[in-house]
């Protein structure tokens, strides 16, 4: 693959819009402009085949069954009749309410692992962060993770959180889906997430009211385990055989029979053969006394004590491991990022996460990703805050936050290889080799740390490490030109302008703008983004930034173009121009403003000139061997040709030109951007009176369009259904239409 389009350049707007084919040039070119891998012109979106229900393959998300998963069964049976009670279309709800440690999550896996049969459609998993530290996870985000995992390709995705939430309900209407909403804060969090069928089971600290009675969820109270089940789960771990069912008991009793404190008692038993049950129950006791004493809640105190007493037992390094892993900006980690809080190797991190999950404090979250349950974390951070020094946790949060920042980068490098940067965290990637071995790698590594990535530039804000904060504006810039994630894009872009600002640099301030202008450009606010990109013209100029105020200038005449403004935008081009010509030169860039002159003069009905600037674009865009921006040029170019007039000879010439795009944007395997050509080759065939070629490319882009799940609404959806009604119509009024080349 070639390296992929520009520096941040705007040219299309909105990703999923219509901004960069919008009719500007005649009544044949329309529809999605940003096309595959675009936010806008300069960084563009992949969109492979989907892996959701379209594709045969629904998602499975669900954590794994729970080991040692004990009793419960009257909780189990109210999901499971709910499950069974469903009917077509219908949506029970449960709520699976609960103080801290009693189980919540593993109830509702296990019920949902039960009823997964009856979901042909799927299974969703969401943890909410409803009582996390890190913060709520947004409903949109959430919504538009489930729908690519549901096939629907990025550039699909509605930029408007409402009609994504409705499009999510259209989809699943027709696939019922089993949904596990973890960790709930209140009712509105839930409700924004639910199906348009299926099975929701919700599990929270409180009872959710408003969804029982607005929503008819049903509740189940979940407290200790009785005393039988909590003997059993506590030998079943131990695994000491002819151990007195009244010794378990009493551990079990010792822990409150709450399942995450008999956990952590027991892991210390089960890896500590010669520890005795006995032992163990009587420093529980002793921890439980110290608790009463500072007036902690009897049942919070039986799970801290257990807590205590494990932290009590770990050397020295897995006790600073345990602390300081508490301070991880995400929910979960991997070994790598535990090595960069610890300030160690990866080996070394990875022998203390596993001493620390066979004491049950750390659990495994998926394969290689570990996390702490909720309670366990607030032990952890509250044992960080006596016992570490503010110096030792800012170091930490410190070092995993630049270890974001540098895979980031790496990962970045990959997705966009060519493109303008300014970010210091891409100064030791560029040394190395890529950490990623293809694209798709590198996306699915984004794709997981999207929580972490968030929160680390979140907590570098809150810690004032704001040189930190902004870059991560720079790294993360393809991977939301690939997802189409706005308003997490929105967020990030917002924190580093408002970093940029804190720490005095201008330069990183236009530059995250300018991105936030992009973001709002994706999402249709126009109005938004062109005072953003005033705002980074009049900081650029007053800092002498010419590169950020040449991009700048992109963006604010694709503001212009999107307001019919055509003359606006060849004065914010032209003086684009100016920019990046009076530095050291920057070709890609200035031919992206060139197409966009091309488009803006075609849009005023000045062919000629229109002509001239494509021309330049084209050329320079084939010496740097751009592949994506050669073939999208012609496919301007073509358009052009269409719309300067009505004739044959302009016809042929524009099915010339999308015949040198097509190969080009087959090799780069970008199916959006393909049929759009192939539309347009329809239209110029169908111009020709050929309408059996007409029809031919008109199939290529409709299974294109079926391969990438686009609803009926997307743009490329209605130009091709448009196209389909003028050849129907054609058809029907000449019997003898022509149907040979």
């Amino acid at each position: 693959m070639t390296s992929p389009p520009g520096e941040g350049a705007a040219e299309g707007a909105a990703a999923g819009r219509t901004a960069e084919m919008r009719n500007q040039l005649s009544g044949t070119v329309s529809g999605s402009a940003v096309q595959a891998r675009s936010i806008h012109g300069g960084v563009h979106i992949h969109a492979g085949p989907g892996t959701g229900p379209a594709a045969g393959l629904p998602p499975r998300q669900l954590p794994p069954r729970p080991a040692h998963f004990t009793d419960r069964s009257g909780p189990l049976a109210v999901i499971g009749e709910a499950a069974a009670a469903a009917g077509p279309g219908s949506l029970p709800i449960v709520v699976v309410a609960g103080a801290g440690g009693t189980g919540k999550t593993a109830v509702a896996v296990q019920a949902l692992h039960q009823a997964a049969a009856m979901y042909p459609g799927g299974q969703l998993y969401a943890a909410l962060g409803g009582f996390s530290p890190g913060g709520r996870n947004p409903p949109e985000m959430v919504i538009a993770r489930w729908l690519r995992a549901f096939g629907i390709c990025p550039a699909a995705l509605p930029a408007d959180p409402e009609e994504a939430a409705a499009l999510f309900r259209s989809l699943t209407a027709a696939h019922p889906v089993a949904v596990l909403a973890d960790d709930a804060a209140d009712a509105g969090q839930v409700r924004a997430l639910l199906p348009g069928a299926g099975l929701v089971v919700v599990t929270s600290r409180h009872q959710l009211a408003s969804l029982i009675t607005r929503d008819g969820a049903q509740l189940v109270r979940l407290g200790p385990l009785e005393g039988a089940a909590a003997a059993e789960l506590a030998g079943r771990i131990i695994a000491r055989p002819g151990t007195g069912q009244d010794v378990l008991a009493e551990l079990a009793r010792g822990c409150g029979q709450l399942p995450l404190a008999i956990r952590a008692a027991a892991a210390r038993l089960a890896t500590r053969p010669h520890l005795r049950i006995e032992q163990v129950t009587s420093e529980l006791a002793a921890a439980r006394h110290r608790l009463h004493v500072l007036d902690t809640p009897d049942q919070e105190r039986f799970v801290t004590a257990a807590m205590q007493t494990s932290y009590d037992d770990l050397d020295e390094a897995t006790a600073r491991a345990y602390r300081l892993l508490s301070l991880h900006t995400g929910p979960d980690f991997t070994a790598g990022a535990a090595a960069a809080l610890l300030d160690t190797d990866t080996s070394t991190a990875g022998e203390l996460i596993a001493a620390l999950s066979d004491a049950s404090l750390l659990e495994e979250t998926s394969p290689g990703r570990w996390g702490f349950h909720d309670l366990t974390g607030e032990h952890a951070r509250e044992t960080a805050l006596r016992l570490d020094t503010a110096q030792e946790r800012d170091a930490a949060a410190g070092r995993v936050i630049e270890h974001y920042l540098r895979a980031s980068a790496a990962a970045d490098l990959l997705v966009l290889p060519g493109r303008w940067r300014i970010a210091p965290a891409y100064g030791l990637p560029r040394l190395n080799p890529p950490a990623y071995a293809s694209l798709a790698e590198a996306l699915a590594w984004a794709d997981t740390e999207q929580a972490s990535l968030l929160q680390a530039q979140d907590t570098a804000k809150d810690l004032g490490q704001h040189t930190l904060a902004w870059q991560f504006a720079d790294t993360m810039w393809g991977w939301a030109g690939h997802r189409h994630d706005y308003p997490a894009w929105q967020a990030v872009c917002q924190t580093a302008a408002a970093s940029a600002r804190a720490c005095g640099d201008p330069r990183a301030e236009v530059f995250a703008l300018v991105r936030l202008a992009s973001c709002h450009l994706a999402r249709g606010q126009v109005q938004n983004a062109s005072a953003i990109a005033e705002q980074a013209i009049r900081t650029a100029q007053a800092s002498g930034d010419r590169a950020g105020e040449g991009s700048a200038r992109e963006h604010a005449a694709i503001c212009a173009m999107e307001n019919g403004d055509y003359h606006t935008a060849i004065a914010h081009s032209t003086r684009g121009l100016h920019c990046w010509r009076a530095i050291t030169a920057h070709e890609r860039a200035e031919a992206l403003l060139e197409r966009m002159l091309g488009r803006a003069r075609a849009g005023l009905g000045d062919y000629q000139q229109a002509a001239a600037h494509l021309d330049t674009a084209l050329a320079i865009f084939t010496r740097l061997d751009e592949q994506y921006h050669t073939a999208r040029t012609l496919y301007v170019i073509a358009a052009t040709r269409l719309a300067a007039g009505s004739g044959s000879q302009d016809a042929a010439d524009a099915i010339r030109l999308l015949g040198q795009a097509r190969p080009l944007m087959e090799a780069e395997d970008y199916p959006l951007s393909l049929s759009e050509i192939l539309i347009t080759l329809g239209e110029a065939h169908a111009r020709t009176g050929n309408t059996s070629e007409a029809r031919a490319a008109l199939a290529e882009a409709a299974a294109l369009q079926d391969q990438l799940g686009l609803p009926a609404t997307h743009p490329a959806r209605t130009r091709a259904s448009a196209l389909a009604s003028k050849l129907a119509n054609a058809s029907a009024a000449d019997p003898h239409e022509h149907h040979d080349g």
